[in-house]
């Protein structure tokens, strides 16, 4: 507790400066300082939004405005996108022209999308080729909405083919091993061989329709030192 009502109640900067304008009789009123208190509150709420236009009003630095900025040039952003990427979004639709250079366009994309991308002229007649490619930690992308910002930026004569691919990896353990296949009896023909590999799940090998033969001797039949008898 503080030595007055006043310092325990009023804390709002705008409160403390309305009740220094009028005479000290509040100084002690609980209802009265409460009052300039709640006035005061919204006032600085007012206040703090005025100065914070000094950074909204810029696509850089902007916060509590930026969904305005995106409706402003038309960007829906992408599911997950950051706060960075959106204002990157923005700051890029503000400065690049219409149409633009297969260069500008790849880095525009690279910015909306936030992938890799390729632009390659001339993969038909009147056609140019997109490219983007994605990982495996990328936010979801809106493809209407990347549809949208292409037909805004190509040339009005040009069309496009757009491939959206993934980057991706295979690990392959190489192993020597010996499998043994089993010699049925006299008069029995298996319809499946059955080989298990090393992670556990069954490899079937239907003869009928494989690559590898393995002849089955009629019964009486056997090889022996190059002989057959």
């Amino acid at each position: 507790m503080s030595d007055s009502l006043r310092e325990d109640i009023l804390q709002s900067e705008a409160g403390q400066r309305m009740i220094e304008t009028v005479t000290p009789i509040y100084d002690n009123s609980y209802v009265g300082l409460w009052m300039f208190e709640a006035m005061g509150r919204e006032w600085d709420s007012f206040i703090a939004i005025i100065e914070s236009l000094k950074t909204e009003l810029d696509p850089e630095t902007t916060t509590w405005m930026l969904p305005l900025w995106e409706r402003r040039y038309g960007i829906t952003p992408p599911g997950g996108a950051t706060t960075e990427q959106r204002r990157a979004a923005v700051i890029q639709m503000r400065a690049l022209p219409s149409p633009m250079t297969p260069y500008r366009l790849e880095k525009y994309l690279e910015t909306v999308t936030g992938r890799t991308v390729e632009v390659i002229e001339n993969v038909d007649d009147y056609t140019f080729g997109i490219i983007i490619t994605g990982g495996d930690d990328d936010a979801p992308m809106s493809l209407e909405s990347l549809r949208s910002h292409i037909r805004r930026h190509k040339p009005s004569h040009m069309a496009y083919d757009l491939t959206m691919q993934a980057e991706t990896g295979i690990s392959i353990k190489v192993e020597t091993a010996y499998w043994r296949f089993y010699y049925g009896f006299s008069g029995t023909l298996p319809e499946v061989n059955y080989t298990g590999g090393t992670d556990g799940r069954t490899i079937t090998a239907h003869p009928e329709g494989g690559a590898f033969s393995y002849p089955y001797l009629p019964c009486g039949i056997y090889t022996t030192g190059g002989m057959t008898i």
